[in-house]
Order: C-alpha cells, then sequence, then structure tokens
C-alpha cells in the first residue's frame, strides 16, 4: 500500500460532479472518451480486479465498508459483470461508481493516470491546472475591494517547502483590511498542514486546535493547530472573515471552511460544499490505472465529527456566483457595526 500522502484530492477531469468549477468535479467518475482500441485485456483485468479488492479490505477507514467494497466488485467479476470492458477508462468509471455506490464516499476512486504522450484532451488540461497550482501554491487573485475589504483567492492548499514563504507574503499584504474574504469557490483540497498554517493569520496565540485525522493503518492521529509565532503580519483574531464556498469546493478545502465556522471565527457564505471528509492513498496498479483509498477521516474537536457525505453548511446559504457580492455587503455591515477599536 502507499505510504501516507500530503492531503491531495484533485483528480482527472472532466467530471459529472464536485472538485473544483473549472474543470466541474473532484472525485467524481472521469467522463473520459473511450480508447480507439482496447488497452485493458481480460487477463489483465482480473488481475486488477483482485488488487483492487485486497487493498479496500486491508486499508478503506472503515474496515466493514472496505469489506463490502471488495466482496462487490469480487462478485461482479465473478458474474461476468466485467467481461464487456476492455479500455482503461471504461474500467475506471465503472469500478469508481462501484466503490461509491457501497461507501458513498466521493474520495474512493479508480483513476486512469496515463502517461503524458497517451493523455486524453481532459487530463492534458488538469495536468497543466494542477501545474498551475503548484506554480502558485495554490493562490490565485488577492485584491482590495472598496471599504478595506481584502479577497484573498485559493484554489488549492499546496504543500511543499516553497508554500510557507507565498502564505507568508499572500497573508501579510491583506493583514491591515477591516474585513477579509477568502474565496474557496474553485479550490479542489489539498493539504491539512497547509490548512492550519493559512488559518494561523485568522487567529490569535496561544495555538488553536483546528482538526485531528485518524488512519487506519496504524490507529494513530495527527493533530492540527496555528502557528501562535507566524512569519510576516498577521489578520488577527478579531476582525471579521467570511469564507465563499460552492458545491465544488472539496476536502481540504472543506476542512478550512469547517475548522473556522465550528470555531465561530467565519461566517460561511455560498452554496454547501462537495462532503469529502477522507484523506487518501494514492496505489499504482499498472501504468494506467492508479487506485485512490480513503484511509483516514477528521475528526473536528469542536463538533467530534465530519464533512463526509454532507459538506459544510452555509451560515448564509446563496448560490456561488452571487456569493462574492453577499459577502462584500456583510464585510461593510461588519467593519461599520465594529467596535471603534477595531476600525481604523
Amino acid at each position: 500500500m502507499a505510504s501516507r500522502l500530503p492531503w491531495l484530492f484533485a483528480v482527472v477531469a472532466t467530471f459529472a460532479g464536485g472538485c473544483t468549477r473549472a474543470p466541474p468535479a473532484p472525485a467524481d467518475t472521469p467522463t473520459l472518451p473511450e480508447a480507439a482500441a482496447s488497452d485493458l485485456p481480460d487477463d489483465a483485468r482480473r488481475q486488477l480486479v483482485e488488487q483492487i479488492a485486497r487493498e479496500l479490505q486491508a486499508h478503506y477507514v472503515f474496515p466493514e465498508v472496505g469489506a463490502r467494497m471488495a466482496a462487490s466488485v469480487r462478485q461482479r467479476d465473478a458474474g461476468g459483470g466485467y467481461d464487456d470492458i476492455h479500455t482503461a477508462a471504461d474500467f475506471a468509471r465503472v469500478i469508481t461508481d462501484q466503490m461509491r455506490d457501497v461507501s458513498h464516499d466521493r474520495h474512493a476512486m479508480l483513476e486512469r493516470t496515463p502517461p503524458p504522450e497517451q493523455a486524453t484532451a481532459a487530463e492534458a488540461e488538469w495536468s497543466r491546472t494542477m501545474a498551475r497550482n503548484q506554480a502558485t501554491s495554490g493562490f490565485g487573485t488577492t485584491e482590495r475591494l472598496p471599504g478595506n475589504v481584502a479577497r484573498v483567492v485559493m484554489t488549492s492548499f499546496e504543500p511543499g517547502p516553497q508554500v510557507p514563504a507565498v502564505v507568508t507574503q499572500r497573508m501579510s499584504e491583506i493583514a491591515d483590511a477591516d474585513a477579509l474574504i477568502v474565496d474557496l469557490r474553485d479550490n479542489s483540497g489539498g493539504d491539512p498542514a497547509t490548512v492550519a498554517f493559512v488559518a494561523s493569520y485568522l487567529f490569535e496565540p496561544p495555538k488553536v486546535h483546528l482538526n485531528d485525522m485518524y488512519w487506519r493503518d496504524d490507529g494513530s492521529t495527527d493533530a492540527f493547530f496555528t502557528t501562535p509565532d507566524v512569519p510576516g503580519r498577521r489578520y488577527g483574531g478579531a476582525k471579521p472573515v467570511f469564507v465563499l464556498t460552492s458545491k465544488h469546493t472539496f476536502s481540504a478545502a472543506e476542512e478550512f471552511a469547517y475548522d473556522l465556522q465550528a470555531l465561530h471565527r467565519a461566517r460561511i457564505v455560498g452554496e454547501p460544499t462537495a462532503g469529502g471528509a477522507h484523506p487518501v492513498a494514492r496505489t499504482k496498479l499498472s501504468p494506467l490505472l492508479t487506485l485512490r483509498v480513503p484511509t483516514g477521516r477528521a475528526i473536528n474537536p469542536v463538533t467530534k465529527s465530519d464533512w463526509e457525505g454532507t459538506g459544510v453548511t452555509p451560515d448564509v446559504p446563496v448560490d456561488a456566483d452571487a456569493s462574492l457580492r453577499v459577502a462584500e455587503e456583510l464585510a461593510r455591515q461588519a467593519i461599520a457595526t465594529a467596535p471603534a477599536r477595531l476600525k481604523p
């Protein structure tokens, strides 16, 4: 089984509903063009079925659900249910649907991962999107709106040694704003450590307990806290924060919204999020196929629960396209009614 990886949940596009808004979804079944010819021989497919079943049974975060998924794919194979499938793209689609039918877990996925020279147009575009996220450390626009309201767009919570410096720069730029809007409508997820570091700029010392992550394989739990002494300038823990969400906001982006909502640090404006709280481990099964098995689950220290299957419920429900306008209005109202010590 693959080792524990950063919480990275963006996957191949185009999909049928939910991660980023362009491409339109995160961990949903890929709707990829069919291969021109068979690239999945029968004997290879049968071996893959057994590999998938073993991985699910051994590592899925809830053992009883993993066992049911494993039994489901084995039974379908024994009954000839995959005999008419001869391409990796179709096999990935069918297996992903079947795992989710049993688990209702949108992170469970068999992903078609061809080499670059064999990638479809959708796969190539998604690779470019991922590359852009990495190049910008997940940050999009940072702007100052009328009334000294800052808006920070994040399209992912990237991992990596270069990320803290970028977070420090971007968050320091908005430290003197009187209200903050964090736009996660196009955010596909990322690393919980980056979630915690970004959130650190929105609290005061001492450290604040944001989230826990339980891992099935070794029974351990990782705790995530804010950083008390952040580099650069801190926005602080008193001024208003609004987080924009859409039905495509996914995974670690949902954690950011959920954590701040549970701690009453931000108001969530927009649509209910996609509902994925289980981090995954990736196992390369063949040159064309990678299995994503959810091996852990989030446990919020305040709610003792998570957003799996339900998403984050907005405090201010509104269509995603209207959420920025609504949040701006709320931000200016909050500034106008802030205690004198918080006003410029």
